[in-house]
């Protein structure tokens, strides 16, 4: 129910920004408004107050993600940096949040926004230049190395006897 709630909230939210005149407001706010909602739908899945919490966890990534794509762009359709700029780093939060609190749904989540935000960024910033497929070719390459990277250490640092390497150790003095 608590779902069906959230569901009703999200369309209210949108009719609402939908009858307002957008010269009326920053192009931010239906947006951020979303992202915000998201937000706080995550932290009460997080947190178990909304059940099912894997459900909750999922929705609230969805509304904000959704959210934050509507930041990428202002009202003249040009590109808002520091809208791209939250974005990725929102949608990496969801990925780094999602190892303690073990939550596959944050890093689904999370891999999917930095992958969608990623290209429409690139994309829009280097639209029609060499850069933009040169860069979705690097960052591609940076997200394979970094999950590779984490499937080879985060079990070696959950487990300590199996850590193989000096740095993953405690020092000791």
């Amino acid at each position: 129910t608590l779902l069906a709630f959230g569901g009703a909230l999200f369309m209210a939210v949108q009719a609402a920004f939908s009858l307002v005149s957008l010269d009326s407001i920053a192009f931010w706010m239906p947006g951020a408004t979303m992202l915000v909602i998201g937000l706080v739908w995550v932290v009460l899945g997080a947190m178990k107050r909304l059940e099912p919490a894997n459900a909750a966890l999922a929705y609230g990534s969805f509304i904000a993600l959704s959210g934050l794509m509507g930041i990428q762009m202002d009202g003249e359709g040009e590109p808002v940096v520091w809208g791209a700029i939250l974005g990725i780093a929102v949608a990496v939060a969801a990925i780094f949040a999602s190892i303690p609190l073990k939550r596959g749904v944050l890093l689904g989540f999370g891999a999917a926004g930095v992958l969608v935000l990623s290209i429409q960024t690139i994309m829009t910033f280097f639209e029609g230049r060499i850069a933009g497929p040169i860069l979705l070719l690097v960052a591609g390459v940076v997200f394979i190395g970094v999950a590779v990277l984490l499937a080879v250490l985060l079990p070696k640092m959950r487990d300590p006897s199996r850590a193989g390497r000096a740095f993953l150790r405690p020092r000791t003095h």
